[in-house]
Parts: C-alpha cells; structure tokens; sequence
C-alpha cells in the first residue's frame, strides 16, 4: 500500500491501541507526504475522523496548514449538517401530518447513529424512505411546500427533489438500489425505530438494517470506491460492541445482501482494522470465492490518486460490468436465476433511450426490453 494512503487508513479511525498510535507516530517521523496525504483526506471525506487522530496524537511533524485546513473542512460540514437537521426534523412533521409513514437513512441519522455527533461526517442531502404506494403522494407534498423535481430514476428506486430558497437536496426513496441487487427491501418496515437527534424524535431502520445499508452502501458503487463508506461500517462496529452477529448474518440473509454484507466487513478489517470479533474473521475467511471482489474493492481505494476530475480509477481484471459484479453477489442459485430473468425482463435507461414512449406507456417497455436484447445480440 502507498505510505500516504497507510497513513490515511490510521488516522481515518476512532479506534487506536498503543501499538498503532506507535505505528502512527513512526510513520510521522518518516516525513510523509503531506500534500498527497492531504488530497487523499479530501478525496476519501475523512476530515473529522484524521482531525480527531491528529489531535489525539498531538505530533510536531504534523503542518499546522494541514490541522487547519481540516479544522475548516470540518467547520463547514459542521454549518451544513446544522441545517439539513433542521430541515429534516420540518420534513419528518411534515410527511407524518399527512398520516405517510416515512423514514429517514444515512445522512443526518448515520452521523448520529454511527459516531453520536453530526460534525463528524460529511453529507450533502436527506435521504428518506416511504412505501412505494406512498411515494408519488409525498412527492406531490414536497412540490405544494416548495421543493422541485429535479429527477427520478425507477432503476434506482427514488427520486431527487431540491428546495432553492433553503438549499436543501432530497433523495426519495422507495426501495433500496441498484434493482441488479434484488434486496427484500419491504421487510425494512418489519424493524423501524426511533433515534433521538436534538431533542426530536426520527424514525429510521434497526441497527442491524442499518449495519446491513451501510455495507451495501459501501460495496454498490464498486467504480469509485471511498475509504469514508468503509469507515461508516468500522465505527458503526465499534459503537456497537454487543452486536447480535449471528442475528445481524440472519438478517442479511432474509434482506438477500449476506455476500454483500460479506465482502464489506473484509475490506473494512483489511483496510481499516474493523475491530470484528475473532470468530467473525473465522468465518469471513471462510469464502474464499469472494476473495477476488475484496482485493478489486480494495485496489480502487489504493489507486485511487490515478482517477481524474471526470473519471474513476476501474479495475477490470474481475470486475467486467455491473451485470457480472451483483451476479456474484447473489445469496443463492435461487437468487442468482430470479437475477438473470429480472435482468432479461426488467426496463432500464437503456430501453428508454431505445424508444421514447411517454409515462402513460410506460408497461410497454417489459416487452420492448426483450426485443432489444435479442436485436442486440444480432
């Protein structure tokens, strides 16, 4: 691994023995990099959690430019998070005194679920889940209260809506992306509860369903892989040191996203020393199949400093299309036919680019999807 990037990959942590604040310390007196350590903060969003290392070390070597210019980073997120709390605590009220049950995910409740304060990760927008039944409803709701659709993507189960005079994003959810994962994403309603942000109440999913996001979060976009993802799922882990494994794995298994949930947990104890318990290593060592997935995702945080403004670093050495990647992420051989026969029926952008059809025929696209394939194939 790069020496800045190992360097990144100890600060970007809450959990540090004496034998790694030594290790931390030893790699400061070796006169890093620090423009490149620098831009690898930036590009991995780890500002809060490396400030807080550098704090806790307190090291001469460190530049006061560097513990600056994060300290700014973090003040800003800081003025941001604020506001889309604010705003979230409005749009909970709002939705709920309309009798739509709602949730809210990642975000503002991961901030606060994950390390107990908002300043300590980085979010643009409020992300909320309601039912699909409910979901044009809501949509409509937010327009009468002075948002505007920006997007809506069906692949990806949601929409985007943005209020200008507030500045606030919103990503409407109703299901759980990317649809190639086919995630039993109804049976997050079976476990919702309530976190206390600031006073009020706000309804999001169980610590296990949370845990389980989280991963999925993490792993999905294998493209353009983060550290700060990997660092959500560590730190979530060492909050909560009681987990209920074997029920966490359960879970993961009923919501389809146990290979998923898999390959998350090795990267982030490969990369990041996730403080997984003894056994739980055992068994994740045990699937060696998925080996090639964890050295792929862990290649794109490595290299990362090759990507460009307008494009990620890709490995295709396993990785060769999406469609290849959530094939081998499926649970079962059940699992992986329902993936074949969803991924041969199932419209996507392509289809709507193929034939432009307005909403109102928006079913005829399950046949034309077929007929373009096999064109396609000729």
């Amino acid at each position: 691994m790069d020496k800045s990037l190992l360097l990144v990959t100890l600060l970007a942590r809450s959990y540090h023995s004496d034998s790694l604040l030594d290790e931390l310390c030893k790699r400061l007196n070796q006169a890093p990099d620090w423009e490149q350590v620098a831009w690898l903060i930036q590009h991995h969003r780890v500002s809060a959690l490396c400030l807080q290392s550098l704090r806790k070390i307190h090291h001469q070597a460190v530049p006061a430019e560097l513990l600056q210019a994060l300290q700014e980073d973090c003040s800003d997120s800081t003025r941001n998070a604020l506001v889309l709390m604010n705003a979230l605590h409005q749009l909970i009220a709002l939705i709920q005194s309309q009798g739509i049950e709602v949730v809210s995910f990642k975000g503002v409740v991961a901030a606060q679920l994950i390390y107990g304060q908002l300043s300590m990760r980085n979010f643009s927008d409020i992300d909320l889940f309601v039912r699909q039944s409910d979901h044009q409803r809501t949509e409509r709701l937010l327009v009468e209260n002075g948002f505007r659709i920006t997007h809506r993507h069906d692949d990806a189960f949601q929409s985007g809506l943005r209020d200008d005079n507030k500045r606030v994003n919103i990503d409407l959810h109703w299901g759980i992306p990317p649809r190639e994962l086919n995630l039993a994403f109804h049976l997050l309603w079976d476990e919702v509860f309530s976190v206390d942000i600031n006073g009020q109440a706000v309804p999001t999913f169980s610590l296990h369903d949370t845990l389980i996001l989280t991963a999925v979060n993490a792993v999905k976009e294998y493209w353009d892989t983060r550290l700060y993802r990997f660092c959500d799922l560590a730190e979530l882990i060492q909050r909560h040191p009681q987990l209920d494994w074997n029920g966490l794995f359960r879970r993961a298994h009923q919501l389809g996203s146990a290979r998923m949930l898999y390959v998350a947990l090795m990267v982030a104890q490969k990369q990041l020393g996730a403080p997984l318990p003894r056994d739980v290593v055992t068994a994740l060592n045990k699937h060696h199949d998925l080996t090639p997935l964890v050295d792929e995702l862990i290649a794109q945080i490595e290299f990362s400093h090759l990507a460009t403004e307008n494009d990620s670093f890709r490995q295709t050495r396993v990785i060769e299309s999406n469609k290849h990647f959530f094939l081998q992420l499926q649970d079962s051989t059940w699992r992986r036919f329902r993936f074949w026969l969803n991924w041969a029926t199932t419209p996507g952008a392509a289809d709507r680019e193929f034939i432009k059809l307005p909403r109102t025929l928006d079913s005829l696209y399950y046949l034309i999807r077929p007929l373009r394939l096999l064109l396609q194939r000729q």
